[in-house]
């Protein structure tokens, strides 16, 4: 068993649970795992049927220091569920990939195996699977799998929302933010005392400090020890890992990968960028903007973004190169950017005093228009406090930059202006620039005829008196080996970029010049003319929708009117003594029904007169019913369902027919005359009492049949 330690000075070999998934299983349904935990070499336990939820029980209760699987995608079906379950893991707890990664390229299992001397027969099985992995994690081999960045976000905020309130609203208010700053100061000392490398970011009112941001760059655990994540009834303090955007790999032990050159890295396609030097402008605050341009003044980026750490802003650079020199639009350096330049190595440019507003906009836009096919505007104020910078320093070197240009072309050298002009930033003469990198160009194709002609010397002088041995030597050809290849893929892709910069050229020509056409074209009086017919001919239309738009309101306020005096005679009917007002509805349907007892406000001892009885049945009935309402009016009371029929005379309520009655109609409204609605319901009312006398005798005389049958049956037995 190997005794190395990894990168954080753990021993490998500890405690390691390897994992496969169980033939048959899958990750997309209740998938069943084999397990097997090694310590020290030593298998501990075997665990051959777990389900996922009592695998993740089981690295709670071990917190192994790796859990060890030939495929992560066995355990998480989705790229972003990895983070969940590294989220769910013990702190100290580290999943690891043993085949390799998207980045290192892929091994099989097997073949690693056998290259270990880890015997096995066969096809292994998934505890033969889970052991094999651990045994490999044991021997520092395997990818740690980190969709976290080693950064911790610290966010200390108001613990509920103000919303309106009285008088000591605004000192209640105050009370919190000053709680803000109080625990932002606490927390700023801490990091402080403990020498941890942090950006800071807050949120300002007029009542102080609203939130306060600080991006630790150490991990968790290391924070949680002297900062927690708590709760009070002013303030919430929160603690969180920062999520990389994407998941990363690295080595448990680089050195094992390098000298088997197991997983050699493979050659990326934007490695050629990196050689090129950049002017960066930032804007540094809450929302961070950054300006990426190059020597001849092309703007290669903008873009902002709200508490940016400062990793992802090194990330974000070094997409496009190498900073050659970092820009701000203030006099005095913010902090960022001068943690940035140091870590770049670079020098900071600031204006000597602070620019106006309007300064800057003018600026900005005066560039723009000398570069009109730049896709990449400014979209707020940051973007353009950015953008400033990086072109306050473009035009302070862009006459040094010519010259330097029109010297190395003049005197023929073949060397790369882009690194004169970056030691001349650095503060060098263009002269002593140009000597330095001709005598560097001139000694590298020295040694590269020596490499090409294999005469390289086992043991060679050099100037300061030292000896560099064969193996140092080797060394030194590989890396030139390396600087050789990268120049070509540069000059390739520069090729190829020249090329594409040329269609580029060529298109924005034929845009120019058919933009200058048409502006010679709208210039032309015959464009006035055309320009007058057209808002001519969009004044017709507009005066035809409005005039279309005048009938449609007078035919709206004409049927207005209709209702409103339809509803004035309605008042007035109601308002007659002679006359008993009538509630009207369509038909018996339920819909009907619930919508009449809402608009009509139908309520007990109303009259209802129902124009048509579809839709009648139990349940219409019955919601009607249950009103409470006194008389209903229907067409024809004998076309009334049975069903229907029985409800409303349990509920004794009144039928009449609309025949038998002079009805005079007001939509919605109905009015009769009260002596022959009285005499209506007088006889509807007798003729009801009869019915239920007759219904009573009839079952009175059945009830007396029975008994006289049972007492007969009883007398004969």
């Amino acid at each position: 068993m190997a005794s190395f330690e990894n990168e954080d000075g753990e021993h490998l070999g500890v405690d390691i649970l390897g994992v496969d998934i169980l033939a048959g299983s899958s990750v997309f349904s209740r998938p069943r795992y084999a397990a097997v935990l090694l310590q020290e070499g030593e298998i501990i336990d075997r665990y051959p049927d777990l389900s996922k939820r009592r695998l993740l029980r089981l690295i709670r209760e071990l917190s192994p220091s790796y859990v060890a699987s030939d495929n992560i995608f066995e355990l998480v079906d989705d790229r972003r569920k990895l983070r969940a379950l590294c989220a769910a893991f013990p702190l100290k707890t580290k999943l690891v990939q043993v085949t390799g990664s998207p980045y290192h390229g892929f091994k099989p299992l097997r073949e690693i195996s056998k290259l270990y001397n880890i015997p096995f027969s066969g096809k292994p099985n998934p505890m033969q699977t889970a052991e094999i992995v651990a045994r490999l994690v044991d021997l520092g081999i395997g990818f740690i799998v980190a969709p976290f960045t080693d950064e911790t976000k610290i966010i200390v905020s108001k613990s509920r929302h103000l919303g309106p309130g009285g008088w000591s609203e605004k000192r209640y208010a105050r009370k919190i933010r000053g709680a803000i700053q109080k625990m932002a100061r606490e927390i700023t000392e801490k990091l402080e005392e403990k020498s941890l490398d942090f950006d800071y970011y807050e949120k300002r009112s007029e009542f102080g400090l609203d939130k306060a941001v600080f991006h630790v760059y150490a991990p968790k655990k290391e924070i949680d020890s002297f900062i927690k994540r708590m709760r009070t009834s002013l303030i919430q303090v929160k603690v969180e890992p920062v999520p990389s955007k994407t998941t990363t790999y690295r080595p448990i032990n680089e050195e094992i990968l390098t000298d088997l050159d197991l997983f050699p890295w493979p050659v990326g396609g934007e490695e050629e960028r990196r050689l090129l030097p950049l002017i960066v402008g930032i804007d540094a605050g809450t929302t961070t903007a950054i300006a990426i341009m190059d020597f001849s003044g092309n703007l290669l980026h903008l873009s902002s973004s709200r508490e940016c750490s400062r990793s992802e802003i090194i990330k974000l650079i070094i997409r496009y190169g190498k900073p050659a020199i970092i820009a701000s639009d203030v006099p005095h350096t913010p902090s960022l950017l001068a943690k940035l330049a140091a870590t770049f190595q670079v020098k900071v440019h600031n204006p000597k005093e602070d620019i106006a507003v309007s300064a800057k906009t003018e600026l900005v836009n005066s560039f723009l228009e000398e570069n009109i096919f730049i896709n990449d505007k400014p979209s707020n104020a940051h973007e353009r406090d950015a953008l400033t910078a990086a072109i306050l320093v473009f035009k302070n070197y862009k006459n040094l930059f010519q010259k330097i240009d029109s010297k190395i072309e003049l005197q023929k050298l073949g060397i790369n202006p882009e690194a004169v002009k970056v030691l001349v930033i650095q503060g060098m003469k263009i002269s002593d620039a140009i000597m330095r990198i001709a005598n560097e160009k001139a000694k590298e194709k020295e040694l590269l005829e020596t490499i090409r002609s294999k005469e390289v010397p086992q043991e060679r002088e050099i100037q300061n008196g030292e000896k560099i041995d064969e193996d140092t030597d080797q060394r030194l050809v590989n890396r030139l080996k390396r600087r050789l290849d990268a120049s070509r893929k540069q000059y390739d892709f520069l090729e190829q970029q020249n090329e594409e910069l040329k269609h580029k050229l060529e298109a924005n020509q034929n845009r120019i010049s058919e933009l200058e056409k048409q502006l010679e074209y709208l210039r032309s009086e015959k464009a006035k003319d055309l320009t007058i017919k057209r808002l001519h001919i969009q004044h017709q239309f507009e005066v035809k929708r409005l005039e279309e738009g005048k009938k449609n309101l007078f035919k709206e306020t004409e049927l207005l009117k209709d209702e409103i005096n339809r509803l004035k005679e309605a008042i007035l009917l109601a308002s007659d003594p002679e006359l008993v007002p009538i509630k009207v509805i369509p038909d018996f349907s339920l819909e009907t029904i619930e919508k009449a007892i809402t608009e009509l406000k139908i309520a007990e001892k109303d009259i209802v007169l129902i124009k048509s009885l579809s839709g009648a049945g139990s349940s219409t009935a019955k919601i009607l019913a249950e009103t409470g309402i006194k008389t209903i009016i229907v067409p024809k009371s004998s076309s009334i369902p049975q069903n229907a029929l029985s409800i409303l005379k349990e509920k004794n309520t009144i039928l009449l027919e609309e025949e038998k009655l002079e009805i005079l109609f007001k939509e919605p409204f109905a009015f009769m005359r009260k002596n022959l609605f009285e005499e209506a319901v007088k006889q509807a009312e007798q003729k009801l009492e009869e019915e239920q006398e007759g219904l009573l005798k009839e079952r009175l005389g059945k009830m007396v049949s029975e008994y006289r049958f049972l007492r007969r049956k009883e007398l004969t037995e």
